[in-house]
């Protein structure tokens, strides 16, 4: 409780706060009876004297404040203002224009590199693509046209972003209709600001820089060489022998690799190592198969969460027998492809989506839809996925 004497000695102490302080405006000085802590440390050392006096926890409570709000914000303004830590931004897309084409030897005509800095190479590809319609004009100098293909007559989608390198995130999504054809997207962006598309530097500018790869905390009292070392080869970050680091659990880095996907539908993912020389760039990313018939041994245990993955004819002949087996190694190229096989058993409206990522390399999503209906049937759904794509399985 607090007694005519507690309140007397905090009066006296704000006086010596202003004549501790003669200097700073009244305004500064004190506001409804408080002082402005970072003005002075003298001034905060006598208020937190009068509140010890009145009441110690909220003696402590100020002095906990008055270190945590500074540091606080200085720790936010200095990750502001950290250079290469800025969050991407979304790109302003002045224009757009996308759709399809019958003609799947136009898609060829896409850049390789993903964009358009050239009046020229820009009314070429709108000719071939949008026929006669009137070529829109692109001011190059402040402008450029980032392009997206997708096989079969889909619709494209992306939304880039720019990171604080000037690079240009620009992953396209989209839906995985089977058909000839293609589908596309050209967006028309301002160049202000960007230095590379996907990592692909614009004439005049140097690749955006790569973080180096990061050295796996080193086990206490190891010897450098053991197992249990950052130094050793093979070692994981925890110091296993055998396990390369950097691993994720759910992942495989072999290319193709994949199996069983024993994580949960929302995380499972099986990736593949990247290899651009090994691979057939003709190749699409994935191919919707007409399924051949696996046997009864395939369906022990099936769910459409841990589909058969088919790396070699060895694989495919552990499940399919005469001629549904040489349909299958038709349809696949298992030098440049794997095979990835849903078998369950559900609704008959149950079906799965694919859906593609355009990165290099590509990603493909699997999506289970189920239905509502009651019937129990056995579905099968095949997939050829060129070697090095990524691919997940996931839950609607």
């Amino acid at each position: 409780m607090t007694t005519q004497r507690d309140l007397s000695i905090f009066a006296e102490t704000a006086e010596s706060i202003d004549a501790f302080a003669p200097e700073y405006p009244a305004g500064r000085r004190r506001r409804d009876g408080r002082c402005s802590i970072r003005a002075c440390p003298v001034i905060f050392r006598s208020m937190y004297a009068a509140l010890a006096r009145l009441c110690p926890p909220a003696a402590v409570l100020a002095l906990v404040w008055a270190l945590a709000v500074p540091l606080g914000t200085a720790t936010a303004e200095a990750a502001e203002s950290r250079p290469g830590k800025r969050k991407p931004q979304s790109v302003k897309v002045i224009d757009s224009w996308r759709g399809t084409s019958a003609d799947g030897l136009l898609k060829k005509l896409a850049p390789a590199d993903g964009f358009i800095l050239e009046e020229e190479k820009w009314a070429k590809l709108w000719k071939a693509w949008r026929g006669q319609e009137a070529t829109p004009k692109i001011d190059f100098e402040k402008q450029m046209i980032l392009v997206f293909t997708a096989e079969g007559p889909n619709n494209v989608g992306c939304e880039p972003t720019l990171d604080a390198q000037g690079n240009v995130q620009a992953l396209a999504m989209s839906t995985l209709i089977g058909g000839p054809g293609f589908g596309y997207l050209m967006l028309c962006i301002p160049r202000e600001g960007v230095r590379s598309v996907n990592g692909t530097p614009l004439p005049g500018q140097a690749p955006p820089r790569k973080p180096g790869p990061k050295r796996p905390p080193r086990v206490p009292g190891a010897v450098p060489g053991s197992p249990g070392s950052s130094d050793s080869p093979g070692s994981s970050p925890s110091g296993a022998p055998g396990v390369s680091g950097g691993g994720t659990d759910g992942m495989s880095s072999e290319p193709g690799a994949g199996g069983a996907v024993e994580s949960p539908p929302s995380s499972g993912t099986v990736s593949s190592q990247p290899d651009a020389g090994a691979v057939a760039s003709s190749l699409p990313p994935v191919i919707e198969l007409d399924a051949p018939r696996p046997n009864r041994a395939a369906w022990e245990g099936a769910t459409w969460k841990k589909p058969l993955v088919l790396k070699s004819e060895k694989d495919a002949a552990r499940y399919f027998d005469g001629d549904e087996l040489a349909k299958m190694t038709k349809l696949v190229d298992f030098n440049k492809q794997v095979a990835v096989v849903f078998l369950w058993r559900g609704s008959g409206q149950d079906r799965i989506d694919a859906a593609v990522a355009e990165s290099y390399p590509e990603q493909v999503f699997f999506t289970y839809k189920p239905g509502r209906t009651r019937d129990l049937r056995e579905h099968v759904r095949a997939y050829a996925l060129r070697s090095n794509v990524a691919w997940s399985v996931r839950d609607n």
